[in-house]
C-alpha cells in the first residue's frame, strides 16, 4: 500500500470513530426528546407498521429493551474497534424491528443516521473501506441537495417562508418579496453541489454551518419541533467530521481517483427522491424537509365524542369546525404525544385514522386529508366519513 493510501485509511478510520460517536449521541438525545416514541409510558398516538401485512405489537417492555439495546450497541461501536461490525450489526437489528413495528419512527433524521450507520456496518462486513468516506459524504450532500430541490415549490413560498420570515421582527420585512423564498432552497442546493467538489467543500461546510445556526436560531425562537436541535448540532458536527479534513501532501494515485460511492448508495440518495415529484416514493425518502409538501391529515368529531374518543392531554389542541364540531390535526396529536411530525403517507394517516374512527362513528366522525399540488396554491382535499373509512380495505 502506497504512503497516500495509508494515509487515506486512517484518515478513514478516524472519521468514521467519530461518525458512530456523534450519531450515538444524537440519536441518544433525540430520543430522550421524543421519549413516548422509544420508551412508551402514555402513548395514545397509534402505532402503524412499516408494512402493511406485517401488523404486530413489540410491547412495551421489549420496545424498552430494543430501544436501550441500539442505543447501548451504537455506543459500543463508537468505542470498541475490535467489536465494531458486531456492536453496528446488533444496533441496526433492533433499531430495524422498532421501525418494523411502527413507521412513525422512521423519522427524515433517522433515515440519514441508519444509512449512515449502515453504511459503515456494510464496509466493515465486506471490507470496502475504500469506499466508505467517500460515500458517507455523498450522502451528505444529496441530504443539502434534495432538501434545496424539494424547497423550489409554490407551496413552500407560500406557507412556510412567511413563517421563516415571521419569527423574528428584525426579518418580518422581508415576507413582502416571496421570491426570495426560492433563495433559500437555491441556498440549500448548492452547498449539497459545493460538498461534492474537493475544492468548495470547505467553503461549503461554512455555509451549512450558517444554515444549521439560522435553522437552530428559529427552532427555538418559535419553540417548534424541539427533536430536531440536536439534528441540527449533529449535522454541523458531521459536516466538518466528513469534509473539513487535512489533505494528504502526497500525489493521490490513480487508483484513488477512480473510487465512486456505493451504487446501492447512489441510488438510494441520488436518483430514488426524484420520483417523489411523481408521488412515487413516500416523502420521506425524498428528503424533503420544511419543504410545505407532505400532505396532512384532520380529524373530526361531535364535541359529544371529544371525551370518549380524544385523550384529555389533547383537548387544548383542538380546533371547532362549527358550534358542535371539533378539529384535531395528526400533526398537533403526533406532536403533542410523541413530540414528532407523524410519517406523512396516505396509508400511514387512513390507518391511525381508521383507529379514530372506531370510536368516533358513533360521533358522526369525519376524516379530511390535504393534499397540496407542488405547483399551485392550494391543497386538494378529500372527506370520507368514518363510515365509509370503516368499510375500506
Amino acid at each position: 500500500m502506497t504512503t497516500a493510501l495509508a494515509s487515506e485509511t486512517t484518515r478513514t478510520s478516524k472519521a468514521t470513530t467519530w461518525v458512530i460517536r456523534i450519531l450515538t449521541f444524537a440519536f441518544f438525545t433525540q430520543m430522550l426528546l421524543s421519549a413516548n416514541l422509544w420508551f412508551p409510558y402514555d402513548r395514545s398516538y397509534p402505532t402503524v407498521p412499516l408494512l402493511y401485512f406485517l401488523d404486530f405489537n413489540l410491547g412495551n417492555i421489549l420496545t424498552n429493551l430494543l430501544s436501550g439495546g441500539f442505543l447501548v450497541s451504537f455506543a459500543c461501536a463508537g468505542f470498541s474497534l475490535k467489536w465494531r461490525k458486531q456492536a453496528l450489526g446488533i444496533g441496526l437489528s433492533c433499531l430495524f424491528l422498532l421501525i418494523l413495528e411502527d413507521i412513525n419512527r422512521f423519522q427524515a433524521w433517522v433515515y440519514i443516521y441508519t444509512t449512515l450507520l449502515g453504511l459503515i456496518a456494510w464496509s466493515l462486513w465486506l471490507k470496502q473501506g475504500h469506499k466508505l468516506l467517500i460515500s458517507l459524504q455523498f450522502v451528505l450532500a444529496m441530504v443539502y441537495f434534495w432538501t434545496g430541490v424539494q424547497k423550489l415549490n409554490i407551496q413552500f413560498i407560500t406557507d412556510v417562508y412567511p413563517w421563516l420570515t415571521g419569527v423574528f421582527e428584525v426579518t418580518q420585512c422581508l415576507a413582502e418579496y416571496p421570491n426570495l423564498g426560492y433563495g433559500v432552497g437555491l441556498f440549500e442546493l448548492l452547498i449539497g453541489l459545493f460538498l461534492l467538489r474537493p475544492k468548495t467543500q470547505k467553503t461549503s461546510v461554512l455555509l451549512g454551518t450558517l444554515l444549521h445556526i439560522g435553522i437552530l436560531s428559529l427552532l427555538i425562537k418559535d419553540n417548534w419541533n424541539t427533536v430536531v436541535y440536536p439534528w441540527n448540532v449533529a449535522m454541523i458536527a458531521l459536516l466538518f467530521t466528513l469534509f473539513w479534513t487535512k489533505k494528504d501532501s502526497h500525489a493521490t494515485p490513480p487508483e484513488a481517483l477512480k473510487i465512486r460511492p456505493n451504487l446501492f448508495i447512489i441510488a438510494l440518495f441520488g436518483i430514488l427522491p426524484f420520483f417523489d415529484f411523481f408521488q412515487l416514493v413516500p416523502h420521506c425518502l425524498a428528503l424533503g424537509m420544511y419543504s410545505g409538501t407532505s400532505m396532512e391529515c384532520d380529524l373530526i368529531l361531535s364535541d359529544k365524542g371529544r371525551n370518549d374518543c380524544i385523550v384529555p392531554e389533547l383537548h387544548d389542541k383542538l380546533l371547532y369546525q362549527s358550534a358542535t364540531k371539533s378539529i384535531l390535526s395528526l400533526d398537533d396529536w403526533g406532536g403533542a404525544n410523541l413530540n414528532i411530525p407523524p410519517f406523512a403517507s396516505d396509508r400511514v394517516y387512513r390507518a391511525v385514522a381508521k383507529e379514530f374512527c372506531a370510536c368516533a362513528k358513533q360521533y358522526q366522525g369525519s376524516v379530511v386529508f390535504y393534499y397540496p399540488e407542488r405547483w399551485e396554491d392550494k391543497d386538494r382535499q378529500v372527506v370520507v366519513s368514518c363510515a365509509e373509512l370503516l368499510q375500506a380495505k
